[in-house]
Parts: C-alpha cells; structure tokens; sequence
C-alpha cells in the first residue's frame, strides 16, 4: 500500500532530521535524504521543492514540539512559576537530547544571514515562530488579568535568544553549564505573572449616565 501524501512527508522530515544531524547541512543532500526514508528522490520533490524549503518544514516542526511543550503545560498548570518550571524541564530535556539540532540550526542560522534570499526567509520563519510565542503570552496574560512585564513582541525574542543562548552554552560545556537554566531564567524573565493580585491590568472606568 502507498504512503500517503502526509505519511511520505513525515518520513523524508524524521529521515532529514537524521541525514542533517550526521552530515550537517551542507555536506547532506536530497538523495541522501530520500535513501535514508526509503523513498525514491522523486518523492523527496513532491513534498519538498528544494533543501532550504525541507530544511525549514524541519525548523517549523522542532518549533512547534517545543510551543506544544508549553502548550501542554499551560494546561497541566495553574500558575505561570508552574507553567515555567514544567516548561522549562521539557525543553531543558531537548536541549540536552538534541544537541545535533541546535548545531545544525547555528550552521543554517550562519548560511542564512550571509544569503540575502536565505535571510529573507529564515526572518520569515523565525517572526512566526515570535508571534506564536508572543500570542501565548497574551492569552496567559489575558486570563490572569495581569500585565505583562514588557510588550509581548519582545518578550518573545527574549524567550528564543535564551532557549538558544542557553543551547550553545551547554553544548560546548555540557558538565558545567546544565540545561535546567532555562526554566530558571524563564521564571525570572516572567515574574511579574507569577503572583496573583500583582501587576494587574487596569480596569476601564464605567461611564456614568
């Protein structure tokens, strides 16, 4: 029986994440992408049209198992310090256990910002990556009735410049410089949500008639 349209893709994507973690990306290809899936290179251009349009199905995917990672805890949790500290445990977890991502992220990010239509993507990808995270906070913020700390928009970029800040550090000194430390720092960074009854949004005046 043929893999579907959605099964192929989730096959040259899983088989991608190997080839691109073993080779980096410039030493990987479409062929051996398509050998390491068990398809055939045709196959590989029905669902991808280049290696930079895999390469980002691929970011897109490693970014929403990590949103889904907090999505998750939002729902497991009460609390923003509780959301932070389940949050922060899961992706310490992928920090450590997919330290082939991050190296092969660096490598793209470092291809990226020297092409001009490579870097006009990746912003691309990387915005939408922010405004899902920004979004998430407004919702907690918005059912908390609490203010954020500072506009969404930048607590965003804070939140992806310390998951890959903290990323690098580990993977070039993983004895010294543990992995939890996001959650650490996320909890800080969003404080000023962690304690009912403070920061909160300022009520709108009913006018009187």
């Amino acid at each position: 029986m043929r893999p579907t349209r959605a099964q192929t893709r989730a096959r040259l994507l899983k088989a991608a994440g190997t080839v691109f973690a073993e080779r980096g990306y410039d030493g990987a290809s479409l062929d051996d992408v398509a050998v390491a899936a068990g398809l055939t290179k045709g196959a590989v251009y029905s669902s991808f049209a280049s290696k930079e349009e895999l390469f980002y199905a691929l970011m897109r995917e490693r970014i929403r198992e990590r949103l889904e990672l907090v999505t998750k805890a939002v729902e497991r949790q009460a609390s923003v310090r509780d959301i932070t500290r389940d949050a922060g445990s899961a992706l310490a977890e992928l920090i450590s256990s997919q330290a082939e991502w991050h190296l092969l992220f660096i490598e793209f990010w470092a291809r990226a910002v020297r092409d001009p239509d490579l870097r006009d993507e990746f912003a691309r990808e990387r915005r939408s990556a922010r405004e899902l995270i920004a979004s998430l906070l407004q919702e907690q913020a918005a059912e908390a009735n609490v203010e954020l700390p500072a506009p969404a928009e930048q607590l965003a970029v804070a939140v992806l410049a310390l998951a890959n800040g903290i990323a690098i550090e580990h993977i070039a000194d993983p004895g010294t410089v543990d992995a939890s430390t996001f959650g650490v720092i996320l909890g800080l960074l969003l404080d000023g949500l962690t304690i009912p009854g403070t920061r909160r949004a300022p009520e709108l005046d009913t006018p009187t008639e």
